[in-house]
């Protein structure tokens, strides 16, 4: 009771508190080489991205892939109904095989043969009957050119005339078989169109090319069953995602530190960085020449993705390392920040003072200050938010940058 009352009287008498005296660990800023990075956004886009049409008009009878579906290059997505091309096919091969029966083959020879058109039994037949008409025509001439002649002017004129025709009619059938053998190649090259369209069909995915690894998946469909579709109209959109692309444009300034084959930490807006460790890509491209319109240059960065994380179409930051520097650091835990202000809390004489400072990169639990510090200063390494300039503390350890004592 007694207590109570004095303290009524020191503050009646206006007599004010001591101020509290804050206990603080205290550190020492230190020089470290540090990664050198620089920082920048950008998209993500599959490593091969295509949007599949319709080769040919027609009603869409099945879908064979959906959204989402993971699906082999070369495989089925979507069939248009073949009928009438089916049917075109057939019609075209009909007429090829009856063109050749015209002349005796029952097959097109193949151009690479040696094949002569003497061959062809329409024209072999023509010879034989020439070779027939110029026997009897030999013969004739013996008879009628003896002294006493055994054959009339007139029926040896008959002869000749025959000869004559037959020998023509080798040339004609020459011809002839040549003819039919073009319009054949025609009706072949006919039926391939006809076969190509039918295959045409059926839009299948994209082939992986020579030494190709690639599994795509069904990013968007445009059609359903029953749909009438035409040339050039989209089908499907798909999207292959592992390895996964990040294309950034690095400004001016920075773009000469930029090369091929540097690594790349990258974290995802979309991905909690809490959960998620950033990927580790690295820069694949540089474009020749910058963007005229923003004055920065276009790079990508490709980036491992198969548990497919990182999704094409969102947006991701990437910080390039492009070499180390000597850099003034601090922890990360004796930064205070407030309204995008960065400050740290020197310690002398047995008080605080506030210093604004400027910070750059950060690597693990360090943080380079740019400026703001000379690298001499005591400042509290996990200073309480209270603590303001004039703050009355007391050191109860000092340790180093990575916290060891010293």
């Amino acid at each position: 009771m007694a207590i109570g009352a004095c303290h009524k009287r020191e503050q009646a008498a206006g007599v004010k508190p001591e101020p509290a005296t804050f206990e603080l660990e205290v550190t020492t800023p230190a020089r470290a080489m540090l990664p050198r990075t620089v920082r920048v956004t950008g998209t993500l886009y599959g490593e091969e991205e295509a949007t599949i049409a319709s080769k040919v008009n027609g009603r869409v009878v099945e879908i064979l892939a959906d959204l989402g579906d993971s699906v082999e290059p070369g495989a089925a997505l979507v069939r248009v109904d073949p009928t009438d091309y089916v049917l075109v096919r057939d019609e075209r091969a009909r007429a090829m095989v009856e063109t050749l029966a015209s002349i005796g083959l029952d097959g097109l020879p193949d151009v690479d043969e040696d094949f002569s058109i003497d061959e062809v039994p329409t024209v072999a037949r023509a010879i034989v009957e020439s070779e027939n008409a110029r026997v009897r025509f030999e013969r004739a001439r013996q008879l009628a050119e003896r002294e006493q002649p055994l054959m009339g002017p007139q029926e040896f004129s008959d002869i000749r005339t025959a000869y004559d025709v037959a020998r023509a009619n080798v040339t004609v059938q020459r011809l002839e078989a040549r003819a039919i053998l073009a319009r054949a190649r025609t009706l072949e090259a006919q039926v391939r169109i006809a076969a190509q369209r039918v295959d045409d069909s059926t839009a299948r995915a994209p082939e992986a090319g020579e030494g190709g690894d690639r599994l795509y998946r069904i990013a968007s469909r445009g059609v359903s069953v029953g749909d009438y579709v035409q040339v050039g109209q989209a089908l499907v959109r798909v999207v292959d995602s592992d390895p996964i692309k990040l294309r950034l444009n690095v400004p001016e300034r920075r773009f000469s530190e930029i090369a091929a084959g540097q690594r790349a930490s990258v974290v995802a807006d979309a991905v909690d960085p809490r959960n998620t460790a950033p990927v580790v890509g690295v820069v694949s491209r540089l474009s020749p020449s910058l963007d005229v319109s923003t004055r920065t240059l276009p790079i990508e960065v490709l980036i491992p993705n198969s548990d497919g994380v990182l999704k094409p179409g969102g947006f991701a930051t990437a910080e390039i390392a492009v070499g180390e520097e000597d850099a003034l650091v601090v922890p990360a835990s004796a930064i205070l920040t407030f309204a995008g202000v960065h400050k740290v809390i020197l310690v002398a004489d047995g008080s605080a003072q506030e210093r604004r400072v400027q910070i750059g990169s950060r690597a693990g639990d360090l943080v380079q200050i740019l400026s703001g510090l000379k690298g001499d200063e005591t400042i509290a390494r996990s200073p309480p938010n209270a603590v303001t300039t004039g703050s009355r503390v007391r050191i109860v350890a000092e340790t180093g940058v990575a916290g060891g004592a010293r």
